[in-house]
Parts: C-alpha cells; sequence; structure tokens
C-alpha cells in the first residue's frame, strides 16, 4: 500500500466515523480535500454521494455514487455505500441487489450480512433471510444474530428447529438485573410460549410459563399463553380461572368475555357475568347480561334501570353508546326508563339526546332531530346537541342544514380543532371546497399557514376528499387522494425497515407487527381507496394505472375490492386470478363481477389449453336475480363495465324507484350514473326518482365551490403531495 493509498484510508475512516455522529459538513469537508490532492477517487466520491444522500440531496448522491460505481465496479465498499444510499432513498430492492455485489467481494462484513437479512425480511423473501441469517450466525454469535436465525426458522415454516435453537440458548442463560436484557428476555419468553402453542405443545406452554421461565415480567401475557392452553386442552374450569385472574387488571377486556362465551354453556355464562358484575364492578360484564337477557324477563327492566339511571344522573352523553347493540325493543324500554328519570334540570338535554340515539338508531331521524331540537331551546350552546344534531341531518340526506349546524358549533368554540375539524367535513359534503380550505390554514400547525389539514390527516379524512372531488368534477384531484390512501399504506410497509434490525431483541412484538402488516391490504380503507381509483380507472378505460393495486387484492380475504380485481383480471383476459377473486366474494359483490367473469368464460378461444381446463373446473356460473337495492345497483354497475349500457341504465332507475334505501346508498347510485356512466341527463333522471321517494336527500352539490390554488405556491405544491423532507 502506497504512502497515499494509506492516507486515504486513514481519512476516510475518519469520514465514516463523522457520520456516524452526524457531524455531515466536516466530513464533506474531508471528501473534499481528497479529491483536491487526488481527483476522481471513487470510494471518496461514494463516500461523498453517501453524505449528500444523508443531507437529503437525492439527485446529487445519485450522480456521485453512479460515477464512483462506473469508476470502480470491483470495490466491495463502493458496492456497499450504493446500497445504503438506495435504502435511505426507499428503493429497496435495488439496495438488496448492490449490496449482494458488496457480500460477494467481501463476504466478512457483518455490517452488509445484517442489511442483506433486513431487506429480505422487509420483501418477504424468507429463503433468502434464513440463508443470509445462516451466514451471518457462522461469524456473529450475538444474541441479536441468534433471535434473527431463530425468526427466519419459524418464517420458513420450521418453528420446531426454531424451537429447538430457543432450548439451546436459554439452557446457557445466566441470571442479571440488568433492565434492557430483561425486557429481551420477557420478549423471548413470550415468543417461545407462543410457539409452543402454535406447535400444539399445550402443557409444555403451562409448564414453560409457570414454572421453566423465571424472566417472564409481562405477567397478563403469560396468562393469556396459559389461558390458551387450557382452552384447546378443554381444561374449562382451569381456564375460567384464569381468566378471573386476567379480569382482576383488565375488568372491560371484551377478549376475555368472548372466550368465557366460547367455552361455556349459555346458562353457565349468564352465571359468569353475574360473578364478574358483583366481583370486579365490570361494566362490560352488567351490558352484556343486558345484550343476552330476554326483555320478558321480570328482572330485565330493573337491571336496565340499575345501569341507565346513575349514567342520566350524572348527564353522560355517551351513555347509549354503551347500549347501542340492545335491540330495539330493548333500547324503547330503555327510552320509557329515560323519560320516567328525574334528573338534574342541567341535564335534561342529554336525557333527549339518549332518546334521539335511539330514534337515529332505527333510521327514524324526524323525531331524532325533533328530540334534538327541543334539547337545543332548553340549552342553546350544547356542544353534544349539536354534535349529533349534525350528524343526523348529514344521515338524513340534508347536508347543507347539516353543514350550518356545524358552522353554529364551530363558532360555539372557534379555536376548537375537533369542531372545527366537523365543520370542514361538512363544508366539503356540501360541496363549499373553498370555505373548507380556508378554515383549515387555521387550524395549520406550518409556520407558513399552509392548509396542513389536507395532509396531516387519517385516511377516512382523504377518502371523504376524494369522494367530494369527484363529486365536483376534479377527477384529478379525487385520484390524488385515493393514491394518498395507498401511500400512506405502502410508508408504513417501508417505516418497518426502521425497526427490522433492532427489533431482534423485540422478537415476539416483530413476529406479530410482522404478521400485521402481511394483512393490511384487508384493511377496509385500504379496499375503499382501491375501490375509488378502481371506478375512476374504469370510467376512463385505464386499466393499466390499477394493475399493480389489483394484483395486491388478489391476496384479500374478500371485499368489494376484490370484486373489482375479478373484474379487472376478467377484463384483461386473465381467467385464474378472475375466478380466484371471483369465488372469494358473495352478496352484492357477486352481482358486480358476474358480468365480467361470465364474458370472459363465454369466450376463452385464445387462452392457453391448460389455463382454459383449470378455470373451467374451478368456474362456478353466477346466475341470481338481484332482490335489493345494494344487489341491484353492484348488478348495474357488473353490466356497465361490460359496456352493456342499457342494461345498466335499467337497473339504476329499477334501483332508485323499487326499493328503500339510506341516503349514502343514494349518493353512491347517483355518482355512479354521473361520473361511472358520464351521462348527466341520465343522472338528473335518477336524482329525480330519488327525490320522488324522498325529498330531503341531497346527492347534489347545492353549487360546488372549487378552491383554486396559486401553481406557484408552497400550498399547492403540499395540495399535490409533493415531497416536502428536503424542505423540511
Amino acid at each position: 500500500m502506497s504512502k497515499n493509498t494509506a492516507e486515504i484510508t486513514k481519512k476516510l475512516a475518519e469520514v465514516e466515523k463523522l457520520a456516524d455522529s452526524n457531524n455531515i459538513p466536516r466530513a464533506i469537508k474531508i471528501c473534499q480535500q481528497i479529491l483536491k490532492k487526488t481527483p476522481n477517487h471513487p470510494e471518496t466520491i461514494a463516500y461523498l454521494a453517501y453524505l449528500h444522500q444523508v443531507k437529503k440531496e437525492k439527485a446529487q448522491a445519485t450522480k456521485l455514487i453512479g460515477e464512483a460505481v462506473r469508476s470502480d465496479m470491483k470495490n466491495a465498499r463502493i458496492w456497499k455505500l450504493n446500497g445504503l444510499i438506495l435504502k435511505k432513498q426507499g428503493d429497496y430492492t435495488k439496495a438488496a441487489q448492490a449490496l449482494t455485489m458488496s457480500f460477494r467481494l467481501d463476504p466478512k462484513d457483518d455490517i452488509v450480512q445484517k442489511e442483506l437479512c433486513s431487506l429480505y425480511l422487509y420483501e418477504r423473501n424468507y429463503k433468502l433471510f434464513l440463508d443470509q441469517s445462516n451466514k451471518l450466525l457462522a461469524t456473529n454469535s450475538q444474541v441479536t444474530a441468534v433471535m434473527r436465525y431463530v425468526l427466519a426458522l419459524d418464517l420458513n415454516g420450521r418453528p420446531a428447529d426454531a424451537l429447538k435453537l430457543l432450548d439451546v440458548y436459554e439452557s446457557n442463560m445466566t441470571p442479571l438485573n440488568n433492565e434492557e436484557e430483561l425486557l429481551f428476555r420477557n420478549e423471548l419468553g413470550l415468543y417461545h410460549s407462543e410457539l409452543l402453542l402454535r406447535l400444539e405443545k399445550y402443557e409444555e406452554a403451562i409448564k414453560f410459563v409457570t414454572e421453566k421461565y423465571m424472566y417472564l415480567r409481562d405477567s397478563i401475557g403469560g396468562l393469556e399463553v396459559i389461558c390458551r392452553a387450557h382452552v384447546a386442552l378443554k381444561q374449562v374450569d382451569e381456564a375460567v380461572s384464569v381468566i378471573h385472574k386476567m379480569l382482576e387488571y383488565y375488568p372491560e377486556d371484551g377478549d376475555y368475555f368472548q372466550i368465557l362465551e366460547s367455552i361455556l354453556s349459555p346458562e353457565n355464562y349468564m352465571k359468569e357475568l353475574q360473578t364478574i358484575k358483583d366481583k370486579y364492578k365490570s361494566r362490560y360484564a352488567e351490558v352484556r347480561i343486558l345484550e343476552l337477557m330476554e326483555p320478558s324477563n321480570p328482572q330485565f327492566e330493573q337491571l336496565l334501570k340499575t345501569y341507565l339511571v346513575p349514567y342520566l344522573i350524572k348527564g353522560a352523553p355517551s351513555v347509549y353508546t354503551y347500549l347501542a347493540e340492545l335491540s330495539q325493543e330493548k333500547l324503547e324500554i330503555a327510552v320509557k326508563i329515560a323519560k320516567e328519570t328525574e334528573v338534574p334540570l342541567c341535564y335534561e338535554p342529554i336525557v333527549k339526546l339518549f332518546i334521539a340515539n335511539v330514534f337515529a338508531a332505527r333510521g327514524d331521524y324526524k323525531s331524532a332531530l325533533s328530540e334534538l331540537d327541543a334539547a337545543l331551546q332548553h340549552t342553546p350552546t350544547c356542544l353534544d346537541i349539536l354534535w349529533a344534531k349534525a350528524r343526523f341531518l348529514k344521515r338524513a340526506g340534508m347536508v347543507s342544514q347539516a353543514a350550518d349546524c356545524a358552522r353554529q358549533l364551530g363558532e360555539g368554540d372557534p379555536n376548537d380543532r375537533n369542531s372545527n375539524t366537523l365543520l370542514v367535513n361538512y363544508l366539503l359534503k356540501n360541496g363549499e371546497m373553498k370555505a373548507a380550505f380556508e378554515l383549515g390554514r387555521s387550524f395549520s400547525l406550518d409556520h407558513k399557514h399552509l392548509s396542513k389539514i389536507l395532509i396531516s390527516q387519517n385516511n377516512k379524512f382523504y377518502l371523504l376528499l376524494a369522494l367530494c372531488f369527484l363529486r365536483g368534477g376534479d377527477i384529478e384531484n379525487a385520484k390524488n387522494y385515493y393514491e394518498q390512501v395507498i401511500t400512506t399504506f405502502n410508508e408504513f410497509r417501508k417505516s418497518q425497515f426502521n425497526y427490522l434490525g433492532w427489533g431482534m431483541r423485540r422478537i415476539h412484538s416483530l413476529f406479530h407487527i410482522l404478521k400485521w402488516s402481511d394483512n393490511l391490504v384487508n384493511e377496509k380503507v385500504f379496499g375503499k381507496a382501491f375501490v375509488g381509483l378502481a371506478q375512476i380507472a374504469l370510467a376512463q378505460n385505464d386499466l393499466q394505472s390499477i394493475k399493480d393495486l389489483a394484483l395486491r387484492m388478489t391476496n384479500a380475504k374478500t371485499g368489494l375490492g376484490v370484486a373489482y380485481a375479478a373484474v379487472y383480471f376478467a377484463l384483461h383476459n386473465e381467467p385464474l386470478p378472475a375466478i380466484k377473486c371471483f369465488r372469494k366474494i358473495t352478496g352484492s359483490e357477486k352481482f358486480l363481477a358476474a358480468p365480467a367473469v361470465a364474458k370472459l368464460m363465454g369466450n376463452l378461444g385464445s387462452i392457453n389449453e391448460t389455463v382454459k381446463e383449470v378455470a373451467n373446473q374451478h368456474y362456478e356460473a353466477f346466475n341470481e336475480t338481484p332482490s335489493s337495492f345494494k344487489d341491484t345497483v353492484s348488478s348495474a354497475r357488473g353490466h356497465l363495465y361490460v359496456k352493456e349500457v342499457d342494461t345498466a341504465k335499467s337497473l339504476m332507475k329499477k334501483a332508485a324507484t323499487d326499493f328503500e334505501y339510506t341516503y349514502k346508498d343514494a349518493l353512491d347510485l347517483y355518482i355512479a350514473a354521473l361520473r361511472e356512466l358520464n351521462d348527466e341527463a341520465f343522472a338528473t333522471e335518477i336524482e329525480n326518482a330519488i327525490h320522488q321517494k324522498y325529498a330531503d336527500y341531497q346527492v347534489k352539490f347545492p353549487e360546488y365551490q372549487p378552491f383554486n390554488f396559486d401553481k406557484n405556491s408552497e400550498e399547492y405544491k403540499a395540495f399535490q403531495f409533493a415531497k416536502a423532507d428536503d424542505d423540511d
């Protein structure tokens, strides 16, 4: 090694330390000094690229690392830095490729191996994750390496091998009092015990938790394992005893009551509920007794009165929430009790609120609103009553009046974010986009007063915005907000990478997070966003735009999103995924997908013979006639997607005139006619048909008031979901 090379190596080692300590300016300065003396030094350029990426200067980092790789393609460190840059940019697939090149050139670099393990786990490539974890364990005996290999064995369908390795590891553990190590061993114990449950070693699981493992600090987690084992062994008395121990800590945990209900007879379950109510003062048990008891039982009314009256006397607005699952007959008795109860004068509006909720639950919004108006005459400034009135007006289809009520609520407390967020929602539903956006500015957390209410809300808010833009004819921004929901889920997946490395010391939690995140495609909000994008794509004849999402929806269990995936694959002449999705769906979803799938199965001429044989084997024709509003609208959409427009129109008219339906359903039908059918005249016919049945249903914006951004402003960039990370 020449003197110059040794000096550069020493300086780059210093750069690496400075980067680790986040002293980026000093590290960049050293790199520039090296390049001044030794221009075009590939490794230094690679380090400089990495430092620019740390500063979030993506373009400069990409340019420099490209130069470095082209200059020296056999340098392991350059490939490593390339992989780390790509990882920071969120391109995990290319990051894995770059780090694989680095590993081939330098198999002894533990950092590269750890990064590869995390990348393979993130990509759910369990086979490569196992292989790389095994290689890392051969050179690194740290606890994280052992846990990584245990997890890899488990995820590759080898839980028995994972258990054997855990037994060996735990047999060599020594007692200690280090807090971090105790937390790790608690997680390890929970994971070990659940592994025993999954292997159906129930008696061993009980023994492990109660006798063998001394480091389990999560007593409730341990009791839950023991309970599940007793249930699996059909040891009812033992399971009930353990549940009682857990109820001492969490007397309102519904999961424990569900277990009791699953293992006890109805008579014994009712007795157990009574015991729990008396012993642990459980409100959940008290309500469950009311739900299960027959209203004709002589004790029912007195029990309901004992539960309900204290809440009414205290003026608890949430009392209806606890009783919402009661039957209508039981709620009528509750209303009778409420009317007979003498409460302090100031709480009389809360009694009327309870009664209004009962009316609203059965769709009698006229009576519900009458009760609320009486309450407001008593106390005009009662915010809980105004909240309820706005909600009921909206559900009854009187959206403009709901927006006016929400205005009153916002004016009552101009600084309250919750009240004004509700107002923003209702302004949007009423087509007042400009007023909604300007109000949102007032509650910005941004020093520039951007309408961050648009990009800091939850996914349900994005779905609302998308629907409002769609109703107003702004299709591009409707797509933007549906896509933002998908982006939120994708970003969550990407954020997993932050804990895949250190998460090995929390192996129990990590395992459950991995399993939960694999199930995100079944989230209702994700499905709604896909449905919105699919409807727009079908209306615009742009199916290619939903290709990747349709493929992801094939992994969902069921739902409207799966039905649209079936339509997508059917229209793309892909029978196997179309039938896979079609077999999963039921009810109105089946009506939506049936026309496209039937058309595909009737025209398999150019399909591969083997595929054709499998398709015919698994396809079951669906020939039912729609007999409800939702079935009819779904069938109309299904025929529309195969270009049978006249049939679709006929079914939409039938839905509007022949069935009973809610405001939400009416709005969905009108939007289908207006935006999917793209026929404004026909949409007006549907609107008139709806109004003949339900005069109050406001399916059309009274006046659409778009908010026009200055396209050069920061606010417009935020609105368009531009990534502001570099600016921040």
